[in-house]
């Protein structure tokens, strides 16, 4: 049998990185090459943005130990947008910037990228990326490397709750194989991996005890805030000046509430706080 070549990146709110991960794969899919119709790879067919979500969804009721805030996810067409223009590029091991990542009101997304030789359903490229697990040691904020884990932390993320991917597939005049390769890009927001948050992606606890009246049958929270938190000291400022941070009506107010956006809004919802 033919191996499967597979290469593996973290691009999550880099710029560059240095791939960790490059080997045959062990497992192989179950279906690749030639036996995968393109159609179930193209994420402009309903039933392959399902499968991607599912997917994701998945997984994120697999986390070790539980999760008790963890969101469920949904697709997002502009995600979904940028990862296919960076697919398109065939930059191979090359992260998007911050700028091509960028979502309103989130700031630039999280991104993970596989690159194999052969194509593959969509199931295996994040199953893989789920699969650093192995590497990963909960609760350890310094000792997870990013490089080795950052897939799976982006999955296991609590509070990203969107996600949006692209696929294309690339000649050999660029990218790191020397020949024909598929480039998978899913961008997820809000961004996850966290400087000095990597070994608590989620709080553990009972599966939706921190979302009780908003939980699917699949064990994960329906309360998602659709905005984020732009300042690092939103919350701090709330507590002791609330009205000036969240209903001053002046064009200054009003800029303080896109900046504090989560903190203003999001009362009763999950959402990364920071500090």
């Amino acid at each position: 049998m033919r191996w499967l070549w597979i290469i593996v990146l973290i691009a999550v709110a880099l710029p560059a990185a240095v791939p960790r991960k490059t080997h045959r794969s062990k497992p192989t899919p179950r279906l690749y090459g030639d036996r995968v119709p393109v159609k179930l790879l193209r994420t402009s067919n309903t039933k392959v943005r399902q499968k991607i979500v599912d997917t994701h969804n998945y997984f994120r009721t697999q986390v070790k130990p539980p999760a008790a805030n963890m969101l469920v996810m949904k697709w997002h067409p502009g995600l979904a947008k940028a990862a296919q223009r960076w697919a398109n590029q065939c930059r191979g091991l090359v992260h998007d910037n911050a700028t091509g990542r960028h979502l309103d009101g989130f700031g630039p997304s999280g991104q993970n990228i596989f690159i194999t030789t052969k194509r593959t359903l969509w199931n295996f490229p994040i199953r893989m990326w789920f699969m650093e697990y192995k590497d990963y040691k909960y609760g350890e904020d310094e000792g997870n490397d990013l490089h080795e884990i950052g897939h799976y932390t982006q999955i296991a993320w609590a509070t990203t709750h969107m996600v949006g991917c692209g696929v294309h597939h690339c000649n050999g005049s660029r990218g790191p194989l020397n020949g024909d390769f598929f480039m998978y890009v899913c961008n997820y927001a809000p961004s996850g991996n966290s400087k000095g948050r990597l070994g608590h992606p989620y709080l553990p606890g009972k599966p939706c005890s921190m979302c009780k009246d908003h939980c699917t049958r699949n064990k994960l929270c329906t309360n998602a805030c659709y905005y984020t938190d732009l300042w690092q000291n939103c919350a701090e400022m709330a507590r002791t000046f609330r009205s000036w941070v969240c209903e001053t009506n002046t064009n200054k107010g009003r800029e303080r509430r896109k900046f504090c956006g989560a903190t203003c809004n999001c009362k009763d919802k999950i959402y990364y706080r920071h500090g």
